[in-house]
């Protein structure tokens, strides 16, 4: 889980001064910082919202308190807050339907990832597109997120989210699904790996619930694999294949997986070093059962799980 400040996103109704109002924002920073309460600070720039002066401002104190930033840019006019973003190495920015040539080539060049917004898109009936051109001529990377909010993206589905930047953004399959082939699986700007723990007894390893239990001759594999390892937790759901993706967990299985969840996950974990596979070994983006490791251990892992392999119902295939 990675948390995000947001203080700058819209002034109060008991501010009349946004000037004011960003020097408080600035003001609680560092104790933000301190009790690690956020890993980044974000910030709307836009007319409607604040100027490039006052979310530099924001930005400034982020920087002097250790923290990452991130911008919400060019969403209905160009006030440059791609450069802007990209100037003062921000992770990310989001929307960007206004960015300009001179905004791409910055991010470009900082490695700040443009994040598309369909779902905002598509509910504000917006019709500016943002520069996919731009950003793939140049080599901006590119993401799609859900920007879920009651307001703007009522929307929590990031297969649809998908499907919207095919069809209103023109992205290809490639880019939605792979999302960076071959560039690795990144979190919160950095490149993460899998861990190079080789030995079970010192492995953590994981599954969603305890649909073991659902099939009787599922629970010898989950057992034995439980018992062989130093640590066991069920409740893993998405979360824990995140875990093994940032090296902390080597395994993670569920003997029943939908197609819409393991497409999601399956080129995080391989772009990330690891394995993610049916229960015999097949490479899968299909469900049915389900394991990642870090590759480790991913023989020994299947060999105690396989001991029974689920066979996935209808539904699963």
């Amino acid at each position: 889980m990675v948390t995000s400040f947001l203080g700058a996103h819209a002034l109060p109704p008991e501010y009349t001064d946004k000037d004011q109002y960003i020097a408080d924002v600035c003001a609680m920073i560092p104790a933000i910082a301190g009790e690690n309460l956020a890993d980044a600070v974000d910030a709307f720039c836009e007319g409607i919202a604040f100027s490039p002066e006052q979310t530099a401002r924001v930005f400034d104190a982020a920087k002097a308190a250790g923290l990452a930033v991130k911008l919400h840019a060019d969403q209905l006019s160009n006030l440059h807050g791609a450069r802007l973003a990209a100037e003062h190495g921000a992770l990310s920015a989001d929307h960007l339907e206004y960015t300009d040539e001179d905004g791409a080539i910055a991010m470009a060049k900082a490695g700040t990832v443009a994040v598309l917004l369909p779902g905002a898109f598509y509910v504000l009936r917006e019709k500016q597109l943002p520069p996919i051109d731009a950003f793939r001529r140049h080599g901006v990377r590119i993401a799609v997120a859900t920007d879920c909010n009651p307001g703007t993206s009522p929307l929590t589905s990031l297969l649809l989210t998908m499907n919207m930047g095919a069809t209103l953004f023109r992205l290809t399959v490639d880019e939605l699904i792979a999302a960076a082939p071959g560039a690795g699986c990144w979190w919160n700007g950095s490149r993460c790996h899998v861990s190079d723990v080789d030995t079970l007894a010192q492995a953590t390893v994981l599954t969603t619930d305890e649909r073991f239990r659902e099939r009787p001759e599922w629970q010898a594999g989950w057992r034995a694999l439980s018992a062989a390892a130093g640590v066991s937790r069920t409740w893993g759901d998405c979360f824990g294949y995140l875990l093994v993706a940032t090296g902390r967990a080597e395994a993670m299985c569920d003997p029943v997986m939908s197609p819409w969840d393991a497409a999601a996950l399956q080129p995080i974990i391989e772009e990330a070093g690891g394995t993610f596979t049916d229960w015999n070994g097949v490479a899968t983006a299909f469900g049915g059962s389900v394991v990642a490791t870090n590759r480790r251990l991913d023989a020994e892992v299947r060999g105690l799980l396989a001991q029974t392999v689920p066979t996935p119902s209808s539904n699963q295939r």
